[in-house]
């Protein structure tokens, strides 16, 4: 079994899920707006997160109707996982650069 995440408001309210996808040499997570839903088509699929071979970088990316666009980079200081908290830098697309 694929490993599952959700993400909620601190009141309960659903917001979204994702499911890891094997298959891929690096991480590879599919993200639904509609819960317990993992298809990596239709109208709940927002997007998925990529991540490079050693896990130090992830690249996020948002479907849509021009197909998918990179919205985010999460780059980890160091590529080792052996701590449990790492410093983390997050770079968001600039909207208004299109």
């Amino acid at each position: 079994m694929n490993p599952q995440y959700s993400l909620s408001f601190q009141n309960g309210d659903f917001l979204l899920n994702a499911q890891k996808q094997f298959g891929y040499f690096n991480s590879f997570y599919s993200i639904s707006a509609v819960k317990n839903s993992y298809e990596g088509k239709g109208e709940a699929y927002m997007g998925y997160l990529k991540g490079n071979f050693t896990g130090s970088e992830f690249n996020l990316f948002q479907s849509g109707e021009d197909g998918e666009e990179l919205v985010a980079t999460i780059v980890y200081e160091g590529g080792c996982k052996c701590s449990s908290y790492r410093k983390m830098e997050i770079y968001l697309k600039n909207p208004s650069l299109n």
